[in-house]
């Protein structure tokens, strides 16, 4: 399988305009577009938030994030800091606020 980067390749310096269209109108609905979230979140961060609306511990989010209860608590801190929360109850407010809950 030939990627759109090698087609460019191939193509550009040939002046194959046609077919560098082609290729790239093939490739477009193959591009995933990573959805938008508020303030800069990412998207484990609204994974986080949105356990965290929803009243689990962290250490229940570890558990149903796979990750360890330091990954989730780096994960709050950092979140906090872009939304300008101060505890939990901020972060659902927030959450709530933003349809992200």
């Amino acid at each position: 399988m030939v990627s759109l980067g090698a087609a460019r390749a191939i193509f550009a310096p040939l002046g194959a305009t046609p077919a560098l269209a082609r290729a790239e109108a093939l490739a477009a609905p193959l591009r995933v577009s990573s959805p938008v979230h508020p303030d800069g979140l990412t998207a484990r961060e609204v994974d986080v938030l949105q356990a965290i609306a929803s009243g689990k511990s962290n250490k229940q989010v570890a558990l149903a994030l796979s990750i360890s209860v330091s990954t989730v608590e780096r994960h709050i801190s950092n979140l906090y800091a872009k939304i300008g929360a101060h505890n939990k109850a901020d972060a659902a407010s927030y959450a709530y606020r933003h349809r992200l809950a």
